[in-house]
């Protein structure tokens, strides 16, 4: 499959409306790269730029459950690993330290498919 494949989170970035929401989304902006996106308030547009910034990139590591292997996976290196690649890393992991399986479902609305499925 192929299409964006998002994920939502909570920043405690300060200078941002209460409201807002924030996501990193896969094949948004660039091709085979992560975009994150803020969106300030009720009723606001998302606005989306590439990369990531330390906030988006730790979203990213937690929705794939790699938080405790952060120094494997640096910023420049994720930010062009697809939900598959994240994914297959979970799994791996997964089996090599007997960790439990993790859930890795995109919050794209009205797509709510697992990581695997994704190029």
């Amino acid at each position: 499959m192929s299409g964006t494949y998002s994920i939502l989170y909570r920043s405690q970035e300060t200078g941002h409306d209460a409201h807002a929401e924030f996501a990193v989304d896969w094949d948004w902006l660039r091709k085979g790269e992560w975009t994150q996106s803020v969106k300030e308030g009720l009723g606001a547009r998302w606005e989306s730029f590439p990369g990531l910034d330390e906030q988006a990139c730790r979203a990213l590591l937690e929705h794939f459950g790699l938080m405790d292997f952060e120094s494997g996976f640096p910023k420049q290196t994720i930010v062009r690993m697809s939900p598959r690649q994240l994914a297959k890393a979970r799994r791996e992991k997964e089996v090599r330290l007997n960790l439990p399986e993790k859930e890795m479902i995109s919050d794209t609305i009205g797509n709510h498919v697992p990581a695997e499925s994704y190029l």
